[in-house]
């Protein structure tokens, strides 16, 4: 789901609290054991770096990122010194929601409204928690069409990096690419699946493949020398998984090539 809409969907209770934070670096690593309040922080200086259990996010100045109550993680700087801009929040129903970050090339504009919410909450008056929200439902709506960058998804466009520079490698395997996103080989190939619409194998023989086609088409290269330019030590496996996802074998497509038509 783009953007933060099921949170945005919710109804805030209340605003407990809304402060700038300024910490220099002898001040990290910091640990959270549980957050009490779901959070919408702002940097505005220095880039934090936020452990999660499912992964990291890199929070840089003018990105936004959204931390539900009860997460438990760790935060990293990069830099001398850090200034965010933190907003509590709580909300009437609860939610299954997980931290979720908003680049700062698509959230321009915000930071002028968590200064503005941080500005109402000190001036403090009757009217304070009411007009303190109306702000605060105004950055939701403009998050709610932005792209976020989840932990999950960082992790496996990381490990997408890697697989695509590494897919023709003799000794590449699965377990590296969950390796590389931290995770099991087996909640990897789940988040994959469902991000993909294939397993990380089946993504990776289609590349495999595709590149075949293109070298069989060099008429300086055997058969055999493409399975290995392509990772294949058995080049009658490779022969094998050709044939069923071009419907000809290796040697057929070398020979045919001007007049095959892949389906």
């Amino acid at each position: 789901m783009s953007g933060i809409k099921r949170v945005e969907e919710l109804c805030i209770r209340s605003i407990p609290l809304v402060k700038i934070y300024s910490v220099n670096k002898n001040g990290y690593p910091m640990n959270n054991r549980g957050r009490w309040h779901h959070g919408l922080l702002f940097p505005l200086e220095g880039t934090e770096i936020y452990r999660f259990r499912d992964g990291v996010i890199a929070a840089p100045p003018g990105s936004v990122l959204f931390i539900p109550d009860g997460e438990v993680y760790r935060i990293e700087l990069e830099g001398e010194k850090s200034v965010v801009v933190c907003i509590d929040l709580e909300t009437v129903e609860s939610a299954e929601l997980r931290p979720v970050a908003f680049p700062a090339e698509k959230v321009n504009g915000l930071k002028s409204l968590f200064l503005e919410a941080h500005s109402i909450w000190n001036r403090g008056g009757p009217w304070r928690d009411a007009s303190v929200k109306a702000v605060v439902y105004k950055i939701l709506s403009a998050l709610i069409s932005v792209e976020v960058h989840s932990p999950s998804t960082r992790r496996l466009s990381t490990a997408l990096d890697y697989l695509h520079a590494h897919y023709t490698d003799p000794d590449f395997r699965i377990e590296t690419l969950a390796e590389v996103a931290g995770m099991s080989r087996r909640y990897f190939e789940k988040l994959f699946l469902a991000e993909h619409g294939m397993t990380p194998r089946d993504y990776v023989i289609g590349l495999r493949m595709d590149l075949a086609r293109e070298l069989l088409l060099n008429e300086k290269l055997t058969v055999a020398d493409v399975a290995t330019e392509l990772g294949y030590a058995d080049v009658y496996h490779f022969s094998k998984l050709f044939k069923q996802k071009t419907g000809h074998t290796p040697a057929e497509y070398k020979r045919r090539r001007p007049d095959v038509r892949d389906e």
